[in-house]
């Protein structure tokens, strides 16, 4: 009988021991699965960060290149006004990886605004370094993905920016925009 009180008692620990080992399993489990899940939501609002941005992008660099082409000094954008000024010179190292020959005129940044995001857009026009120095223009967009409509961009750890650059070779520089700033071109019929 003594014998048989022993085995009763020496089994009394093993169910906490299996619960608790159970239990910890079933946590490291929902840890693991709440770590990936975490990281998911992370690069899915990179993804979407980046997509508003590349976007914003876009638009500013279709709004800039159509008013560009069709030698509109001033143009309308989502409802803003904008105009394109060039600055009368910028060394041409200010502009780097764009290969240009000499002079370069280069807008300041144009701020587009569109919602929540925004784009800033340069326009730069020069002579290219190939032979025979054929003129070159360059818009470039670099858009945001977050804007308060006054401000492009808003400074946070959130902030995307995304670049799109539009290279026209052998293009003939608008001469209204240059010579005429000040008079607003005609509109489009």
């Amino acid at each position: 009988m003594a014998y048989d009180n022993m085995m009763i008692h020496g089994q009394k620990g093993y169910t906490l021991l299996f619960a608790i080992i159970v239990s910890a399993i079933v946590l490291s489990i929902a840890a693991f699965i709440a770590s990936i899940s975490r990281k998911q939501m992370i690069l899915a609002s990179v993804a979407r960060d980046s997509t508003m941005a590349i976007y914003a992008a876009d638009s500013g660099i279709e709004c800039v290149a159509q008013a560009f082409q069709n030698k509109f000094a001033y143009f309308s954008c989502n409802g803003q006004n904008l105009g394109i000024a060039f600055d009368v010179n910028v060394n041409k190292n200010d502009v780097p990886d764009m290969h240009f020959h000499d002079s370069v005129k280069q807008t300041p940044p144009i701020p587009i605004f569109f919602g929540s995001t925004c784009a800033l857009v340069t326009i730069t026009i020069g002579r290219d370094d190939s032979s025979p120095f054929n003129p070159k223009s360059i818009v470039e967009s670099r858009g945001y993905n977050m804007s308060d409509g006054s401000s492009c961009p808003l400074a946070g750890p959130r902030t995307t920016e995304r670049a799109i650059r539009l290279t026209y070779l052998e293009y003939t520089v608008p001469e209204i925009i240059i010579t005429n700033q000040s008079q607003q071109a005609p509109s489009p019929d």
